[in-house]
């Protein structure tokens, strides 16, 4: 079932969504069969599915699916602070954001962020702190706040500049990106133009100039910044 629940997690990560439901769940049901239904691996299997079938757009049953998940660690962790509580934190948070309710998402988004905060002493060089730092951003960019969620962008951007010691790195480049788009918001073209450059090149070097979703995402902004700037 761990070997499933693995290869499961490499199609969901290669957007592979469909093929990745059809494992997951096969790794499930073979969990079921053992009995091992309230195990760390049948967790991590439900929410890795769960967080799949979001993808498909599927929002009702993602959430029943990683909500089941997150009850199953809360009994086994006690409730107590565990990474594997806040990745189903993270989760309910992405299923609502996904859903439209940005409030909701922001309560999970920030439960999740305090907690790893905990976890990790009030570290300020962690991956998944950085990751919350960046998620509570999108969701006041969503909810029209820009001043805040660039106050969020920017701590997650410097956060990672300090992990991964300025070389770059694709969460690098989602920062400057998004720090981008939020200058756009507050009509700063100029300097948004100086971050969607940043990025863009950054993606360039990463990918090798290869095709690739990001590259065209960055490029298609630089393009409509030039028009606007009057480039």
């Amino acid at each position: 079932a761990q070997s499933l629940t693995n290869i499961g997690s490499v199609y969901y990560k290669q957007c592979n969504y469909e093929k990745a439901k059809e494992v997951l769940q096969k790794a499930i049901e073979l969990l079921k069969i053992c009995k091992s239904e309230n195990t760390t691996e049948y967790a991590n299997a439900s929410n890795t599915l769960g967080l799949d079938i979001l993808r498909l757009n599927k929002y009702d049953e993602s959430f029943q699916i990683i909500h089941e998940a997150f009850e199953i660690r809360k009994k086994i962790f006690n409730e107590k602070d565990n990474q594997d509580l806040c990745e189903s934190l993270h989760s309910l948070g992405l299923n609502y954001y996904f859903k439209g309710d940005y409030k909701t998402a922001l309560d999970y988004f920030s439960q999740a962020y305090e907690m790893r905060k905990r976890i990790f002493k009030d570290s300020n060089h962690h991956p998944d702190l950085a990751i919350s730092l960046n998620n509570i951003g999108v969701v006041y960019y969503s909810l029209g706040n820009d001043k805040t969620s660039l106050e969020y962008f920017s701590k997650a951007y410097e956060m990672r500049k300090r992990i991964f010691k300025d070389s770059d790195h694709p969460d690098l480049a989602q920062s400057l990106y998004n720090i981008g788009v939020n200058y756009i918001h507050i009509r700063d073209e100029k300097t948004s133009f100086e971050f969607f450059s940043k990025a863009y090149e950054m993606r360039k070097r990463i990918f090798n100039d290869s095709d690739h979703p990001d590259l065209a995402q960055a490029l298609n902004k630089l393009g409509v910044k030039s028009r606007n700037m009057g480039d």
